[in-house]
């Protein structure tokens, strides 16, 4: 299985700080990134299929 960018940046995350919601999620990526929110809930919704 090959992960995008984006699924690697929110792994990633959670890996260093899981337990996480999905909205501390989103705010961490955030600071690593300049995505939209709607790109990192998609890259979230991915993994979670």
């Amino acid at each position: 299985m090959q992960l995008s960018n984006s699924e690697m940046l929110v792994l990633d995350v959670l890996w260093r700080e899981s337990p996480l919601t999905v909205g501390q999620v989103i705010e961490r990526v955030q600071r690593e990134s300049d995505w939209h929110v709607n790109a990192i809930k998609q890259a979230i919704n991915r993994r979670a299929e």
